[in-house]
């Protein structure tokens, strides 16, 4: 006998040999060859025609033929088959195995004898304990051997033999025989499935296949190996696009047969990663072991000193001047003080991340804080800029930023780069409140992230006068686009480096609306500065405002007439806009369907955030800055959640996430229907003109509205006041 493995979870243990013509026919094979393998730990003939009263035949004429091959392994393998056809598909019950040989039968009769043993089996008074569930018969000797499961047994085996050759006799009909006899009747316990048994055979058949996943995955390594030194480039998004599967592009055919596994795996990686790097950092940071395992961090690149902040002027746009005094460096994780049960209050995201977190101080960096507002939209992008998820007990944090932003000193940047930096952050001597940006409740992010900009830069006078655009493409990592206001028309410039733009396209106001709609409604982040009229109406010239939303509403639910509004926010979080749709404006309450459209149940208040009509918006700024951003399975990120309420707060975290990303498809739609961001003009005009059709805020049509209107618009007489503007 020898031993041969074939690839899959089936093992041949016996040379393979020929059935007779008899069992082919009486089994209905498709071939001769007869073997014996072994199936989740035991020997099968694997034979689909073994069991059932109507499969006689083939049980005899089998075991005919296994009897005259006297091949032992043959035997215990028809053996077991026989016995697992008389065991039931629920075997939750303990069973029993009654097996008993009856001679005197007619053959020609064997379709019926199962109706009339268990007819046997109720009259016969000895075996009112037994119920039978399944049975099977095979030829044995002079006689044929019944196998007999059941619940229930009953002891006297000469009794039960005598009781059911008479039941059988009286039953039969004349079905069975003339002289019946039942001979050699035992019961045993059949083993049941234990846990540990099906855990075992469970185990052993991923075992298995694990082997076979290991030997298919070694096999496409060397052909991946091989097309990637031989340099054959078709093979490449054959074999070698597994990274763009995982981000849901590539090969369709591997998107679609890999869809369960690649979003499994992004699930993992999203989730359980972020859970059980929470839990290792708490774990080895406790607080107990301060002092010996760690201690406060102190940044030596980055002092809490006067040489980090350097020669400040103040935010000279708002009109809030340096006036000296002396600077008190204290932890961020201190602002907040402490609460009843003597904790530290202070958190590094409180409540989520929003645009409202962001207030400026006293340092002319209007251009990064608007920045820092648009992208607090997206929180899951501000995510990836902060490594860090939670208070440090060190006060270390961890930040990630694009080195394009060092083009304020003349070098263009190429790669990501981590600036860690400490939690000391300047407050005034006197009042202990933070000189530069400002915290919101117990909220410090910001904070800290304007620190790690000022040390990439030099210093936080480095701060004090800049470009949006820096700021954006640092979180970010994509390029920005520049618009200039000239002449009636939004020109379209690109950086080169070295401080020089290059134009590439221009729109007019209406094509530059419909341009800007697209892009924020696919997750682009936008700022406006320079105010352009001597009335500014509550604006500020040489700011830096963020765009936070663009809407088109119909005037009326019935109307072809439509405004186009322009959320903007100044991020001193105070000094709006006085003019048309302002806190204060009546067209909110002259146009109640359009205020529910916008705002809902919300109240207007002063909190730096106002609305535009598109109109007005054209005459009063001049320059907007874009930078484009992707909508993938790569910028999903976990919930924030409150720190010190509960130790369970990543787990609740993680689960919170990962039921938007199963059940509201959050998964599918990024991996499947996200986009990459636009690098420049024309990858960012894609689709800017189409009415209807599908973005990364869901769907949309436009075919209602037909005009669009201006109401008491700046510059226009009353007459002029609520006149078509644009078609």
């Amino acid at each position: 006998m020898r031993l041969h493995v074939i690839v899959g979870i089936v093992l041949v243990v016996a040379d393979a040999a020929e059935w007779p013509q008899q069992v082919v026919q009486a089994c209905g094979l498709s071939s001769s060859r007869a073997e014996v393998v072994s199936l989740e730990g035991a020997l099968t003939l694997y034979m689909d025609r073994l069991c059932g009263a109507q499969n006689y035949p083939c049980r005899a004429q089998v075991t005919s033929a296994v009897n005259a091959m006297g091949d032992d392994a043959f035997k215990v393998a028809l053996n077991e088959d026989l016995y697992n056809c008389a065991l039931p598909a629920d075997r939750s019950e303990q069973l029993f195995m009654s097996s008993f040989k009856i001679a005197g039968l007619k053959q020609q009769n064997y379709a019926q004898w199962g109706n009339w043993l268990g007819k046997a089996f109720k009259e016969c008074p000895d075996l009112q304990g037994f119920q039978p569930k399944r049975s099977t018969w095979y030829p044995e000797g002079s006689g044929v051997r019944f196998l007999v499961s059941g619940t229930g047994t009953s002891k006297e085996a000469h009794k039960i033999e005598q009781c059911l050759s008479q039941s059988m006799q009286a039953s039969s009909g004349g079905w069975f025989g003339a002289h019946v006899t039942v001979s050699e009747f035992t019961v045993s316990k059949v083993e049941s499935n234990s846990w540990f048994g099906v855990g075992m055979k469970n185990f052993m058949i991923l075992t298995r296949f694990l082997f076979v996943g290991l030997a298919l995955l070694a096999l496409y390594a060397a052909v991946a190996a091989c097309a990637y030194f031989s340099g054959v480039k078709w093979l490449d998004p054959i074999l070698l696009c597994w990274p763009e599967v995982c981000e849901g592009r590539g090969c369709i055919l591997y998107q679609i047969l890999c869809c369960p596994f690649v979003l499994i795996w992004n699930a993992l990686r999203i989730y359980c990663c972020h859970c059980c790097h929470s839990y290792i950092s708490w774990l080895c940071m406790p607080g107990c072991t301060k002092g010996m395992c760690w201690d406060d961090f102190e940044d030596p690149d980055f002092p809490p000193a006067q040489t980090s902040l350097g020669a400040l002027k103040g935010d000279t746009a708002g009109g809030y001047l340096h006036q000296g005094g002396g600077t008190e460096w204290i932890r961020a994780s201190e602002l907040g003080g402490k609460d009843s049960q003597d904790h530290r209050g202070v958190q590094l995201f409180e409540g989520g991340i929003e645009a409202d977190d962001i207030l400026q101080g006293a340092l002319g960096d209007c251009w990064l804080l608007a920045a820092l507002a648009c992208v607090a939209e997206r929180p899951e992008i501000l995510q990836q800029a902060i490594i860090s998820k939670c208070i440090d007990p060190r006060g270390k944090y961890k930040f990630r930023l694009w080195t394009l932003c060092w083009q304020v000193r003349d070098t263009m940047g190429t790669q990501w780069v981590n600036i860690v930096v400490d939690e000391y952050i300047p407050c005034h001597a006197t009042t202990r409140k933070p000189r530069f940006a400002q915290p919101k409740d117990n909220e410090c992010w910001a904070l800290l992230l304007e620190k790690a900009f000022a040390k990439m830069y030099g210093g936080y006078d480095k701060l004090e006068g800049g470009c949006m655009s820096w700021a954006l493409s640092a979180i970010t990592g994509n390029p920005a686009v520049h618009f200039l206001r000239m002449n009636g028309l939004w020109n379209a410039f690109q950086p080169t480096g070295g401080g020089r733009l290059t134009k590439e396209d221009e729109f007019s106001d209406e094509e530059f609306f419909r341009f800007l709609l697209k892009l924020k409604r696919n997750g682009a982040f936008i700022c406006c500065s320079s105010i352009v009229p001597p009335d500014r109406k509550g604006l500020i010239d040489g700011h830096a405002y963020s765009i936070l939303d663009m809407r088109t509403v119909q005037s009326e639910l019935v109307s072809g007439n439509y405004f186009r509004l322009v959320q903007i926010r100044n991020p001193h979080g105070q000094g709006e806009w006085k003019g048309a749709w302002s806190d204060e404006s009546p067209q909110w309450n002259k146009y109640p369907s359009v205020r529910r459209a916008i705002m809902g149940d919300e109240v207007l208040k002063d909190d730096g955030a106002f609305w535009m009509q598109w109109e007005d918006f054209v005459v009063f700024w001049k320059d907007v800055q874009v930078v484009d951003c992707e909508t993938n399975i790569r910028t999903v990120a976990t919930p924030d959640y409150e720190e010190g309420t509960t130790c369970f707060g990543p787990i609740l975290s993680s689960i919170w996430g990962c039921l938007q990303y199963w059940l509201c498809c959050v998964g599918c739609k990024r991996l499947y229907l996200g986009r990459a961001g636009g690098k420049n003009v024309e990858e960012m005009k894609r689709d800017m003109d189409k009415k209807c059709g599908y973005d990364q805020k869901g769907f949309y049509c436009h075919f209602c509205e037909q005009t669009a209107v201006a109401d008491d618009a700046y510059g226009s007489s009353d007459e002029e006041a609520g006149m078509v503007r644009y078609r």
